[in-house]
């Protein structure tokens, strides 16, 4: 969580392999993963604008990267069925074009769990939707986050989107994470000023 050109998105670059950090290691697990292409990281992203193939249809799309994996076609299609089910988007046989802005976020959501990765990476997922279905995906998200028992980072500058879906928040700021914890935690005991302006309404007067 943090401001615009705090540093967010490249972290989650990092993470995935699309960024070489200057310094540091990028561990997964147990495991370091730094010098790993990103077809070799247990990692699949969730992107902002979906990245949906549009003349592909809904299970085509889901089963893409089970078919670049290597998965035979009928254990594929059970997979993807399996996932559009856990979205609430059984049944959909259409052109992802043909889709509403919803039903878009939920199918590259399936796309992403159906190679049951250990890490999910969402770079801010919900911010192309209006208010009420961001809220209705945020409950999703959370119930999903807690079915499939995965880590999941989110990428997000909004504040009610990161206290709806986290128990661990890190607050980022001029590249540098400046803060973690619950989202009680940081709410509550902030380390510094930039933390208790960032968080919430806050009214400072001068003594």
């Amino acid at each position: 969580l943090g401001p615009s050109g705090c540093g967010k998105t490249t972290t989650r670059r990092a993470v995935a392999g699309l960024t070489d950090p200057t310094a540091g290691r990028v561990v997964v697990g147990d495991e370091d993963v730094t010098d790993r292409p990103p077809a070799r990281r247990d990692t699949s992203m969730v992107f902002q604008d979906w990245a949906l193939f549009p003349y592909k249809t809904v299970i085509e799309n889901v089963a893409f990267g089970l078919k670049m994996r290597g998965d035979g076609s009928d254990e594929r299609t059970e997979r993807a069925r399996e996932m559009l089910e856990r979205v609430h988007m059984d049944g959909f046989e259409a052109l992802t074009s043909d889709l509403s802005g919803g039903q878009k976020q939920r199918v590259a959501l399936a796309r992403s769990l159906a190679v049951d990765p250990d890490v999910l990476l969402l770079d801010e997922p919900l911010s192309n939707l209006d208010k009420r279905l961001r809220e209705e995906m945020e409950i999703e998200l959370k119930d999903i986050h807690e079915e499939f028992d995965k880590t999941f980072v989110h990428v997000t500058h909004n504040q009610d989107e990161a206290f709806t879906l986290a128990d661990r928040i890190g607050i980022m700021n001029d590249g540098r994470v400046v803060q973690v914890g619950t989202p009680t935690e940081v709410y509550r005991d902030p380390t510094n000023r930039f933390v208790e302006e960032f968080l919430g309404d806050t009214n400072f007067i001068a003594g």
